[in-house]
């Protein structure tokens, strides 16, 4: 799953999305606000997550390249 760990807004809308290193180059005289990792949400859509899923995903068996029961 891509991970975008910058972002760049333009009158209030999001711009950009990607690396810390593309964006500084990219956008060299943007202002700079670090959430220090913070997770960031849309908002006023349905913004839900589902974390509990991820967390069985991350710590269940992985059979997504399984092709038959045999397998």
């Amino acid at each position: 799953m891509p991970e975008a760990t910058a972002m760049a807004v333009r009158d209030g809308v999001v711009a950009w999305l990607g690396s810390d290193e593309i964006g500084r180059a990219q956008f060299p005289r943007a202002e700079v606000t670090d959430l220090a990792g913070a997770f960031v949400a849309p908002a006023f859509v349905d913004s839900h997550v589902h974390l509990t899923a991820t967390g069985l995903a991350l710590t269940g068996l992985d059979l997504r390249q399984a092709t038959s029961l045999r397998h």
